[in-house]
């Protein structure tokens, strides 16, 4: 279970949905927080 792929992911996906920048980084976030 690698926290900085799914990191790596979130950042992806901003790339193709920018309108949901917000959500991710929460998700991107919370990833973090839940792995630590």
């Amino acid at each position: 279970y690698r926290a900085d792929k799914l990191q790596e992911t979130c950042e992806a996906l901003l790339v193709d949905f920018p309108e949901q920048e917000k959500e991710l980084r929460e998700l991107s976030a919370w990833i973090a927080g839940a792995v630590r």
